[in-house]
């Protein structure tokens, strides 16, 4: 039993770190604009690859290309506009810019046919038409897929670059940390104690980085932004209230960058230990790797702890507070019947 609770501990403070590399991403994904600039490069390639050639737009027109994009992307009560080319897009700043960053294919239809090059949609029958959109529906959902594919791809990459990042600044060395939760279960037990609130957080930064993921930074997402920087301060704050061995009085042979004034009370043997290559590569090795378990993300190490907690309980624990964590979202609205919805885009074009 000292085994798993020392699991369960060490799971429950890995995802308290990784929440804050999940509010690192929710603000960096805010600032930076990604889903924005995502949308731009799926229209481009869509019109590129296959909306140009279906309606009769010669693609090699570069500026034609961008009216398109514009056509689309463009949101029309936003109070500015974008920018007449794509060089001057470029240094246009993301925060405000006037860009959808999710829209519906019903949306990207109607916008389709609100274009003045749309001569070969409009010969068509209506059977032809409608085989048409639905095409254009089934290939825009593949490039949506496979952008989002490309976007978890480096939101993954670049968390846990943020994980090795937080471990290395908090010193966060992994083997010396579940060391600790096996030798002294007392502070085991205070740990497994904040479960709630540790869940609670991981819950609750998930939820605002799928936001940020939906909608970017803008006037009304400032508060927001704001939120987060509070939330990664209360987490670090959780974090170390715990009184891990962590730190910068915990870094190997740390007492030639310590005031004299703290020398006395530092115990720690790795930090008054003298400098040695090889124990120092040994301390950034478990710190790196440390890291990428942090960057794993706050979800993975919520499902690992809420396991173990299973566990836990199997074996004559302590009920677990993760009970009331287990629920799953519902599945939410089905999405309108496409067809029908491609037949009254059609029927508006030719009507």
């Amino acid at each position: 039993m000292a085994l798993l609770d020392a699991a369960l501990a060490f799971a429950l403070t890995l995802a308290a770190l990784a929440t804050v590399v999940t509010i690192i991403m929710e603000i960096g994904i805010r600032v930076v604009g990604l889903r924005k600039k995502d949308q731009v490069t799926l229209i481009k390639r869509l019109y590129d690859d296959y909306l140009a050639p279906t309606i009769g737009i010669t693609t090699a027109d570069a500026d034609k290309r961008w009216k398109v994009v514009r056509k689309i992307l463009e949101i029309p009560l936003a109070g500015t506009t974008m920018a007449p080319s794509e060089e001057e897009q470029k240094f246009a700043g993301t925060r405000c810019s006037p860009i959808y960053d999710t829209i519906s294919v019903e949306h990207l239809l109607r916008r389709v046919v609100e274009l003045e090059d749309v001569e070969k949609l409009r010969e068509m029958t209506e059977k032809e038409l409608k085989a048409q959109l639905s095409a254009i529906a089934q290939k825009y959902d593949e490039y949506a897929s496979a952008i989002a594919t490309s976007f978890k791809c480096r939101a993954q990459f670049w968390s846990l670059i943020t994980g090795i990042a937080l471990a290395i600044v908090l010193n966060v060395d992994g083997v010396r940390l579940f060391e600790t939760y096996l030798d002294n279960p007392e502070r085991t037990a205070q740990v497994i104690a904040q479960m709630d609130p540790i869940l609670d957080e991981v819950e609750k930064a998930q939820a605002r980085l799928t936001a940020a993921e939906k909608v970017q930074l803008g006037e009304g997402e400032l508060e927001d932004l704001d939120k987060a920087v509070k939330a990664m301060e209360a987490q670090l704050a959780l974090v170390g209230g715990l009184e891990l061995p962590i730190g910068r009085l915990f870094y190997p042979h740390c007492l030639i960058l310590t005031e004299q004034a703290e020398q006395q009370r530092i115990a720690d043997p790795l930090c008054k230990s003298p400098y040695a290559p090889l124990e120092s590569m040994t301390w950034l090795i478990k710190v790196v790797v440390t890291g990428l378990l942090i960057g794993l993300g706050a979800p993975f190490w919520y499902d690992v702890a809420k396991r173990l907690a299973e566990v836990r309980q199997a074996f004559g624990g302590k009920g677990s507070a993760l009970q009331r964590h287990s629920g799953s979202d519902g599945a939410g609205k089905k999405d309108e019947d496409r067809d029908a919805m491609i037949a009254r885009v059609a029927r508006e074009l030719r009507g």
